[in-house]
């Protein structure tokens, strides 16, 4: 929310500046993705706002910054959209709590290596996945709903270790599988085993993307 209430503040004023800026972050552990690869390959990455167009590229740290045309009201980022290499991501700014956005992005070859692993369902290419961040250690969680998915899996601690059902402690992460993409977005529903709603929102979608969904305690 912080980077989006920024970019609105600096539009009212009249003021000059970007209305974003963020770094891609290449994941090595999908418990975690906010913890970079010591040798990244994070430069010339396209990033992209969904619905005005706007196109910049990350520079050689991974560091990019974008002007958000006024007027739109839910802005989404598509980063590594054109590379075969990387999977897509997708960053909904309206829950990015960070003025610095954190895009994560993970290689086609490592996605494959985690979907085998974890005996992901539903067809990759087709369908959209849905990656929840609670950070580490984790979050006492009750239950994640998205609308759709064919498949929750919920980190038990290990980097593979991913069961259907919540830990008996805290879990760093949740992953929704075959999630459809045919409205654009999707509804994620996050539960604490004590009740609190931690998220209640809807976040784009879109066929074979991942979106990144990073949420506070």
């Amino acid at each position: 929310m912080l980077a989006r209430s920024v970019a609105l503040a600096a539009i009212a004023c009249g003021c000059a500046g970007p209305d974003v800026t963020g770094h891609a972050c290449i994941v090595f552990d999908i418990r975690n993705p906010g913890l970079c690869a010591a040798a990244q390959d994070v430069g010339g990455l396209s990033v992209l706002e969904a619905e005005s167009g706007t196109h910049t590229t990350t520079d050689a740290d991974g560091a990019f910054v974008m002007n958000v045309p006024e007027g739109i009201s839910s802005p989404v980022l598509r980063v590594a959209y054109d590379r075969d290499d990387r999977r897509t991501s997708l960053i909904d700014l309206d829950s990015t709590a960070s003025g610095d956005v954190l895009t994560p992005v993970i290689t086609t070859a490592l996605w494959a290596t985690y979907r085998t692993a974890l005996h992901a369902s539903g067809d990759d290419a087709a369908l959209a996945t849905v990656h929840v961040s609670l950070g580490l250690p984790g979050i006492a969680v009750g239950s994640l709903a998205v609308a759709g998915a064919t498949q929750i899996l919920y980190n038990q601690g290990d980097a593979f270790n991913w069961q259907v059902q919540p830990p008996g402690d805290q879990s760093p992460a949740i992953l929704a599988f075959g999630v459809p993409p045919d409205q654009g977005t999707v509804t994620v529903r996050l539960i604490s085993r004590t009740d609190k709603v931690l998220f209640d929102g809807e976040v784009p979608v879109e066929p074979g993307a991942i979106t990144w969904l990073r949420v506070e305690p």
